[in-house]
This record gives structure tokens, sequence and C-alpha cells, in this order.
């Protein structure tokens, strides 16, 4: 829309979201180097630099392509899962002991291992956490990308389990 020369506050009406969401976006693109401010009279209004227009007509091209692809019926992953975490509190610790690599910190210990593709960090302190970060993934619908990583974690945790009732 700043290519067609609307300033923020005809953003935010036509979108129908606030003025400082957009400002916050706008600004963002500034300090990216994508917009620059120009002024008009008494009113400020941007306008997109040359590498704002590249990244514009990547996009396009990448939409395009993408909307081809779904009428052909070969279609491309669109989105990514990545450094999800999802984190937990312990209430029973292992009692067998799991391939763990201890890394000591000032005032507790961190251990680490690998079960299949989800990294595990165990933060072994007054109140004990678990914390699972599955590789990337990718797909068409984030909450499917979702839901799979949140069962392998599941998976994970329940590996993790066996060895405490134990």
């Amino acid at each position: 829309m700043i290519s067609e020369g609307y300033i923020p506050s005809d953003i935010a009406t036509r979108l129908d979201i606030s003025k400082p969401h957009v400002s916050y976006y706008v600004k963002k693109a500034k300090n990216s180097g994508y917009v620059t401010e120009i002024f008009q009279d008494a009113v400020k209004a941007y306008e997109l630099t040359q590498p704002g227009k590249n990244f514009l007509a990547m996009y396009q091209e990448q939409t395009t392509a993408y909307q081809q692809q779904s009428k052909s019926g070969v279609s491309k992953p669109i989105c990514r899962s990545e450094n999800v975490r999802f984190k937990a509190s312990v209430h029973k610790m292992p009692s067998i002991p799991v391939d763990w690599h201890k890394v000591e910190m000032n005032n507790w210990n961190q251990y680490t291992t690998e079960v299949g593709i989800v990294k595990v960090k165990l933060n072994d302190g007054d109140n004990p956490t678990i914390e699972f970060l599955p590789a990337p993934i990718e797909g068409n619908n984030p909450l499917n990308l979702y839901l799979r990583l949140s069962s392998d974690c599941n998976e994970v945790a329940k590996n993790l389990e066996q060895y405490a009732a134990d």
C-alpha cells in the first residue's frame, strides 16, 4: 500500500487495524531499508526504496508461482516451523540414567540429549523444567505443523516418563 502512496493512517483505516500497529511495521520496514520517509507539505509520507521494491517483486513472484502450482495440483510447502519450543515443569526426575550431556551453569545444571529429531534440555534447579526443541519442518498448514511438532514432543516425553516410572 505504501507503493500506492498510502500513509500509515490511511493503511490503518483501510485494513481496519490500529494506527500504532501499522506504524510499528512501517518503522521495521524503514529500519530494514525497505521504506524511506518523504515529506509532502506538512504530511510525512513513505516510499519504497529499491531493496523494498525488490522484496515486493520477489514476494509477488512467489505468490504467482504458488497460485500456478495450486492450479496444476503440484504444491510446494508454504510455511516452515522453526525455533519452536515446548516447556514444562518436571515433577519426578528419572531414576534410570538417561544419556544426558551435562552443562554446568552458575547455580544449576542443564542436561541435554536428542531423541530422534527432538532436542531435549533438562534444567535441574530449584524448580526443574524440561524443554523440547523439535527440528524444523515444512508444510502448507501452520496448525498441522504445530500438531505434528506437539505430537513428536509428546512421544519423547512419554519415553522419558518411562525412565521416571521405573
